[in-house]
């Protein structure tokens, strides 16, 4: 089967990481892939198999792109579109109804942002929602019916290596404007009071973007009273399961929380909107439905910050054996090969249909 998969953008982030473990998959599998999208540091992690046509998308531009894609289809005698991403949605709708291709969109933020075009929603094929929460959602806003299904993103279940060092936090994420707030709040107000009680507890910021020198400039006062140990901006790190190796918590919301949860670490559900708190089988159920985001949850504040990181501490091994169960439910829940072989068998009916 020739597939076009096609995103805005490919640089880092839950769909670009998923679109990318997508194609290196298909191409496993013996399928032809062809990727558009927007150059980033993903396209490093493709395999050779996987043909990158580099596109910028940009709405000012959509009859272009609409007629770039639809020569791409016909060029390589697509079967199947799959778009990701709410320009990229359209765009590729467009083209497919051009081409006569069917067009499946999977939909990974929010529905009424993917979305938005009213085409969208009336052309597509067939749409996956990676959370439960979107698709009901989805389903009482846009009367989706058939049309819209459940298929959470998956990740590679590695077997895991892991040798933490006590005391040791990451936090993954982008470094941008919505993410600072938290950010700011974590090294300035939050962790100078989680070292007055464990002093050997540290801090590792990985993630890039255009708050990040303003992140390094805000860690200083920190560094100068604990030492620079405590607090460090480490920047993008293309592996981040490595980094999995020896956290002793993850901080983190979605993809990031989730791979955490499949390595057996414990996480901190939150980030600058959602504060979900410390990750037990309890909560297990409801976060994956969510897409390992406590939508309905309060923003974060120091003090509640401050209770969940010390409650880690000081309760170590009760988090680390809920985090091994969690681990295992992971596994069977998100497996890339289960998700995978969910979407192959649309592909498969939108071809036959």
């Amino acid at each position: 089967m020739n597939i076009l998969l096609i995103i805005k953008r490919f640089d880092f982030g839950g769909a670009e990481n998923h679109v990318c473990d997508l194609a290196n998959e298909l191409t496993e599998r013996g399928h032809r892939v062809i990727l558009l999208g927007g150059k980033g540091r993903q396209v490093k992690k493709l395999s050779e198999d996987v043909k990158f046509i580099p596109l910028k998308l940009r709405d000012s531009l959509l009859p272009l792109h609409i007629l770039f894609v639809a020569y791409q289809i016909l060029r390589h005698r697509i079967n199947i579109i799959h778009a990701h991403q709410r320009l990229a949605i359209l765009v590729a709708i467009l083209a497919g109804l051009i081409t006569r291709r069917k067009t499946l969109v999977t939909v990974h933020g929010r529905a009424r942002y993917d979305l938005r075009s009213s085409l969208s929603r009336k052309l597509s094929s067939k749409v996956i929602i990676v959370s439960q929460k979107v698709l009901e959602y989805a389903n009482k806003r846009y009367n989706f019916g058939d049309k819209a299904v459940l298929i959470p993103n998956g990740i590679h279940i590695q077997t895991s290596t892991c040798k933490e060092t006590p005391f040791r936090i990451y936090h993954i994420s982008r470094i941008d404007k919505a993410h600072y707030s938290f950010l700011e709040l974590l090294i300035t107000e939050v962790f100078p009071e989680i070292l007055k009680t464990y002093p050997k507890a540290e801090l590792n910021i990985v993630g890039d973007g255009k708050r990040k020198e303003d992140l390094i400039r805000i860690s200083q006062n920190i560094k100068k009273a604990y030492g620079d140990n405590c607090c460090q901006i480490l920047g993008y790190k293309s592996q981040v399961s490595k980094i999995y190796q020896d956290a002793a918590l993850i901080i983190g919301v979605g993809r990031v929380a989730l791979e955490a949860a499949a390595h057996g670490i414990p996480v901190l559900s939150a980030n600058s909107r959602r504060m979900g708190g410390l990750l037990t089988t309890e909560k297990y159920d409801r976060i994956k439905r969510t897409n390992f985001i406590y939508v309905d949850s309060a923003r974060p504040s120091k003090d509640e910050l401050i209770r969940s990181i010390s409650s880690y501490f000081s309760q170590t091994n009760k988090y680390k054996k809920e985090a091994q169960i969690i681990a295992q439910k992971v596994k069977i829940d998100f497996s890339i090969d289960r998700i995978v072989t969910r979407i192959e068998s649309i592909y498969k009916s939108l071809q036959s249909g």
